[in-house]
């Protein structure tokens, strides 16, 4: 059986909201085996274990970037290296960084390591839009590509000569556990214990606090969404800005734990994104918690929300008109639905499971160990 070397340009393990980084870092946790070896900066020195080699990062010098080729992914070569000379056969599994990848592949070929080592890419984003050149070299040098969703899989095809690799379509998983719809009694009862008002209709947003996440584009919708509702209020997770704006409440940073229940106390939740999402965590989250999700029609989106049978989606997610549309258009039919949301009982009840991701990346990690290269 062939050991597996994880390499991440992210902290595994993590504390961080959302992101592959949490689901990897469940997998680890809850599958101690399937990684052998771990090169990754990390968050914290505490999370340390025998498994790591702990790296700093890229190196950031940009002379030597510009003149060494590959140099800035240096500190994850001489980790890589150390292993190599222990053991000759090693699976290498890389998540969404096409840069290691192509550094790794370059080690290997100079040294003459290529042929003993099995390369597994996790690719959790929707699309690296590389030049055709770079993109055939990408492809050439993986051995299995695991992709999120099958819109991910189409674009890969665009503007290449060949995929000579294999490839396997695999959807994040979220605990359905933790993220699940609750009665309304119960949302009120979660509601008054938080300090919220029990009848008001709630909107979340909840992200990391990046410019292409949209939240600027939702508090422009909100002064305008404010003219004709009183009884909403917009919820913001993500960020420590707050906003004087009215019906509108930042809650900061909030662990991970206790994300679920802010969740379960929303009736909408709003996904503006304007980038192209692989599969995002949070919208999967807000789904599998009953929320009404409305999200920008762009990268994966549409597939994830069974496209259009779980939830709204958003044509022109740059439009803010097309945002306060949504919004109202969501609200009368919400309403008119008795406060229910009209696309649950659409929505599969274990759709994107945490426990049938873990099974089903294990069984893949796993055949490629036992499998002969």
């Amino acid at each position: 059986m062939l050991k597996n070397i994880l390499i991440s340009h992210n902290s595994i393990p993590t504390e961080t909201i959302g992101s592959w980084k949490r689901m990897i870092t469940d997998l680890n946790e809850y599958d101690g085996s399937i990684f052998d070896y771990i090169i990754c900066p990390l968050e914290n020195r505490s999370f340390l274990s025998h498994k790591h080699i702990n790296v700093k990062g890229y190196r950031q010098s940009k002379l030597l970037n510009k003149f060494v080729k590959f140099y800035r992914y240096r500190d994850y070569i001489l980790a890589l290296d150390k292993l190599l000379k222990r053991e000759q056969h090693f699976i290498i599994t890389i998540i969404d960084n096409y840069g290691i990848l192509l550094a790794v592949e370059h080690y290997l070929l100079k040294n003459n390591k290529r042929k003993s080592i099995k390369i597994i890419f996790l690719q959790h984003g929707h699309n690296y839009y590389l030049n055709p050149q770079k993109k055939q070299e990408f492809f050439n040098a993986i051995d299995l590509l695991v992709v999120l969703t099958k819109a991910s899989y189409k674009i890969q095809l665009l503007n290449v000569h060949a995929i000579p690799c294999r490839v396997k379509q695999l959807y994040n998983g979220v605990d359905s556990s933790l993220f699940k719809g609750v009665s309304k009694e119960k949302q009120k009862q979660l509601r008054e214990s938080l300090g919220f008002k029990p009848n008001k209709k709630y909107f979340l947003w909840l992200s990391q606090d990046r410019k292409k996440k949209g939240l600027h584009l939702i508090l422009k919708v909100w002064e305008e969404i404010n003219k004709t509702h009183k009884d909403i209020e917009l919820l913001i997770i993500g960020t420590k800005q707050r906003f004087n704006i009215p019906n509108v409440t930042t809650l900061g940073i909030i662990p991970n734990k206790e994300l679920p229940m802010y969740y379960s106390l929303s009736d909408f939740y709003l996904f503006p994104s304007l980038c192209y999402e692989g599969h995002s965590l949070s919208l999967t989250e807000a789904l599998k918690s009953g929320c009404y999700c409305i999200a920008s029609d762009l990268g994966a989106n549409s597939e994830v929300l069974g496209y259009g049978d779980y939830g709204q989606l958003v044509e022109n997610p740059n439009f803010e008109k097309s945002w306060v549309d949504a919004i109202n258009y969501a609200l009368k039919l919400y309403i008119s639905n008795a406060l229910e949301n009209p696309y649950s009982s659409k929505t599969p009840k274990n759709i994107y499971d945490l426990a049938e991701w873990r099974k089903k990346i294990t069984e893949i990690i796993n055949l490629e160990k036992w499998s002969v290269h």
